[in-house]
């Protein structure tokens, strides 16, 4: 919901955001599955979804949906360090930043903020809530995620073995 959608892109970033992404270590860096790991969450006045992507060949999905639930229970389990979340911090302020760095930019984070929200913040309150965001609130968000919401799988391209795809 809105009242924790910074802790949810905190949250998005540590997964996914970036080269030091927990996603990205997993798998591009790590096993070399993926040519494309990315994350993001879109959050609305009264609903929104977090969301893990990868680019894979069709014949390594099913390693690359064991790595992706590996990382979201390793992070369930094992928790947000310090210096993980100051990362995500930092990348999050630095792409809000150079976001707000031309006119086209700042125009859509606020058209974008009025159409989810009612409302916009200004971007230097977005970057300080951002980085009031703390470990405890992050794991509240995961639990929130995978403990109360099924999750969706959604493939785009051939898959050829669905069944070990949907057991994963």
């Amino acid at each position: 919901t809105n009242s924790n959608r910074y802790a949810v892109g905190m949250l998005h970033t540590i997964l996914g955001g970036g080269m030091l992404s927990r996603l990205f270590g997993g798998l591009r860096a790590g096993s070399g599955l993926s040519y494309y790991v990315g994350a993001d969450h879109a959050t609305y006045r009264d609903a929104g979804s977090l969301n893990l992507r990868a680019g894979v060949a069709p014949s390594r999905l099913p390693e690359a949906v064991r790595v992706m639930v590996d990382q979201l229970v390793d992070l369930r389990t094992n928790g947000v360090s310090k210096d993980e979340l100051e990362r995500a911090k930092s990348y999050s302020s630095g792409r809000l930043h150079l976001g707000m760095s031309d006119p086209r930019g700042t125009m859509l984070f606020l058209m974008r903020r009025a159409c989810t929200d009612g409302s916009w913040e200004h971007p230097d309150l977005v970057a300080q809530r951002t980085q009031q965001v703390t470990t405890h609130d992050v794991m509240n968000v995961l639990d929130e995620a995978i403990g109360k919401l099924a999750p969706a799988l959604s493939c785009v391209g051939p898959v050829q073995d669905e069944e070990a795809v949907a057991s994963e």
